[in-house]
């Protein structure tokens, strides 16, 4: 019951994730350079890599896939006309799911 629960948030997240990444969306000026984005792209990718880890069975694809998601989403960013390919924001994405993964392999989380 309770794997389901998070396979379902997992595949919610995952959904959200790609519509928040390419739908056109500006941030409040006052929010504009305090490095808010990068937060939330830190905790999204942390997020779905630990709920991740009650989908895959083979973890480290959990972080395969996470890596190669943040990288794609950033890549078809560049293609929109309103959103642009930004390093730091792949930096903090990639470092969300790495932090994550580290997470689960310390704390022997892995199912």
């Amino acid at each position: 019951m309770l794997k389901r629960l998070f396979s379902s948030a997992y595949f919610l997240a995952l959904i959200a994730l790609a519509l928040l990444s390419l739908w056109p969306l500006q941030l409040p000026a006052s929010l504009n350079g305090l490095g808010w984005d990068k937060l939330a792209h830190f905790l999204f990718y942390f997020g779905l890599l630990l709920l991740g880890n009650s989908v895959w069975t083979k973890k480290r694809n959990n972080l395969y896939f996470s890596l190669a998601l943040g990288l794609l989403l950033e890549c078809l960013q560049d293609l929109s006309p309103y959103r642009q390919f930004d390093y730091w924001d792949l930096a903090a994405n990639t470092i969300g799911a790495l932090m994550g993964y580290y997470l689960l392999r310390k704390y022997s989380l892995f199912q």
